[in-house]
C-alpha cells in the first residue's frame, strides 16, 4: 500500500494510452484499428515526507518493494461515508453518493487521516455499501477511493530537503487489464455519431492549423512537378479544456475512452460564425440561407464540410447534416436532412458553425488534476472527410487505350503504363 498523501502544490497527472493502427491510402483516406481494448494508464504525483517517521516508512517500502506490485488509491475518484461505523465487526458503510466506479466486485481503499485499508465491495444497495469482510470502525467522512494495482517506476527520485524531509516524485503504472472503463454516454449525437460538446478554455489561444499535403517531383534542378492526390483539407484543432467539477473532468476522459484514442470519430464544431443566416429558420423548414454564392462555390463539392451546428440565443444547440448546397437569387442555400424544429429569426441565431467529422490526433491523453475536483487537459483533434475520398492516383495508372475515368477539372499529370 502506498501510505503517503498527495502534495497538491504539484499537479496529479493521469495519462491514458491507447494504440491505434492507422492505414492511409494515397488519396488521404483512412482505416483505423484499435489494438488495445483498455488503455495503458500511468499516474504521476508528488508526495512530501514531512518527518523522520515518514521518511523511514518510505525507505522501508522502496528498499524492499520498489519492484513489487503496489496498491495505490486513485485520490481524484472519491466518495465519502455519511455516518461512522462504530462496530469492530462492521461490514457495511453508508455513503453520501455512489459514483459509477463504486460497484459490486470493485476493490477500494478506505482512508481516514493516516489510516488506510483495502476492502472488496460485495453489494451496493441505495447508498449502503456492503463489503465482503469486516472493515472495522471508521469515522464519518471516511474517504473511499478506487484501488489500483501496479508498479512504481524503476527509478524513483526522492531528493532530501533536510535529513528528515524528502519530496518523492511518484510514477505509477497500473497493471494492464486490471481496470475496466465504463465511459458514460455521449451528451449529444447526430445520426448516431457523437458530437464533441466540450468548450475550450479561452484563457489560452486555440491553436488551429490547416493542412493540405502535395506530392512533388523535384530532381534538385530545373522545374518541379506537383501532384495533388489528396482532394480534401485537414483542420487541426489544439486547445485546453477544463473540468471545474469531478463530473466535468471525467467527461474529458470519457470521450477519449469512447473513441479509444485515434480509432473513433465524432463531430466537432469550429465554434466560429461560418454561416451567418440572412433568413429565418422555421420549425418545418430544411434550409439555411447565407448571403452570396461564395459559400456555394467553396463547399458544394466538398467532402469535409457536410454538417452544421446552430447556436441559438436561448443556448439551444441544433445539429444537422447538410444534404446539398445550392444557390438562388445570388445567395447560398444549404438544405439539411431534418427540419429545424424551431422558429428563429437571424437575430436569434448566435452563430452557425461548420460541424466537422473529427478524431483525436494522438492515442495519449493526460488529465492534469490541480485539485481532487478541478482538472485540465490539452487535446489535439483533426478533421476527417465525411465521404471516403477517391484514389485518383489509381485511376491514372491505366494502360494506354483502356477506358479511364476523367475527374472533372483534373489538371494533374497522367502517367500511362506500357
Amino acid at each position: 500500500m502506498w501510505p503517503f498523501e498527495v502534495d497538491w502544490s504539484a499537479a496529479f497527472r493521469v495519462t491514458y494510452q491507447y494504440l491505434t493502427d492507422v492505414f492511409v491510402n494515397r488519396s488521404g483516406g483512412e482505416q483505423r484499428r484499435a489494438t488495445r481494448e483498455t488503455p495503458r494508464k500511468v499516474i504521476e504525483f508528488t508526495s512530501t515526507l514531512m518527518n523522520g517517521a515518514q521518511l523511514r516508512t518510505f525507505n522501508r517500502l522502496i528498499e524492499t518493494g520498489q519492484n513489487q506490485l503496489v496498491v495505490m488509491p486513485e485520490v481524484t475518484c472519491v466518495a465519502r461515508s455519511a455516518a461512522a461505523t462504530t462496530l469492530s465487526g462492521a461490514t457495511a458503510m453508508s455513503v453520501e453518493a455512489i459514483p459509477a466506479w463504486l460497484a459490486a466486485g470493485s476493490e477500494v481503499v478506505l482512508a481516514a487521516g493516516t489510516r488506510r485499508a483495502v476492502a472488496s465491495v460485495s453489494t451496493v444497495v441505495g447508498n449502503l455499501v456492503t463489503f465482503t469482510a469486516a472493515i472495522g470502525a471508521w469515522p464519518v467522512s471516511t474517504r473511499i477511493h478506487p484501488s489500483r494495482t501496479g508498479l512504481l517506476t524503476a527509478e524513483t527520485a526522492a531528493p532530501r530537503l533536510t535529513n528528515a524531509i524528502a519530496q518523492v516524485s511518484v510514477q505509477f503504472s497500473v497493471e494492464p487489464g486490471s481496470e475496466s472503463y465504463a465511459a458514460g454516454a455521449a451528451s449529444a449525437s447526430l445520426n448516431g455519431v457523437e458530437v464533441f460538446e466540450l468548450q475550450p478554455n479561452w484563457s489560452n489561444a486555440v491553436d488551429v492549423k490547416h493542412i493540405w499535403p502535395v506530392a512533388q517531383v523535384d530532381f534538385g534542378t530545373g522545374r518541379t512537378l506537383t501532384h495533388r492526390p489528396v482532394d480534401f483539407p485537414t483542420r487541426l484543432h489544439a486547445a485546453g479544456y477544463v473540468g471545474r467539477t469531478a463530473a466535468q473532468a471525467d467527461a474529458i476522459a470519457d470521450i477519449f475512452h469512447r473513441a479509444k484514442g485515434r480509432r473513433g470519430s465524432f463531430y466537432l464544431a469550429t465554434g466560429e460564425n461560418d454561416l451567418p443566416p440572412i433568413a429565418s429558420l422555421t420549425a418545418a423548414g430544411l434550409t439555411l440561407t447565407v448571403a452570396g454564392i461564395d459559400t456555394y462555390d467553396a463547399y458544394a463539392e466538398d467532402s469535409v464540410h457536410r454538417a452544421v451546428a446552430v447556436k441559438l440565443a436561448s443556448g439551444q444547440m441544433l445539429y444537422r447534416e447538410v444534404a446539398v448546397l445550392g444557390f438562388s437569387e445570388g445567395n447560398t442555400i444549404l438544405t439539411v436532412t431534418a427540419p429545424w424544429g424551431v422558429n428563429a429569426a437571424p437575430s436569434q441565431v448566435v452563430r452557425v458553425s461548420w460541424l466537422l467529422l473529427s478524431r483525436f490526433n494522438d492515442d495519449e491523453i493526460t488529465i492534469e488534476w490541480l485539485t481532487n475536483e478541478v482538472a485540465q487537459a490539452q487535446l489535439a483533434l483533426q478533421s476527417l472527410p465525411v465521404v471516403a475520398p477517391s484514389d485518383y492516383l489509381a485511376l491514372r495508372a491505366t494502360v494506354e487505350g483502356d477506358n479511364r475515368v476523367i475527374v472533372p477539372g483534373d489538371d494533374r499529370a497522367v502517367v500511362y503504363l506500357g
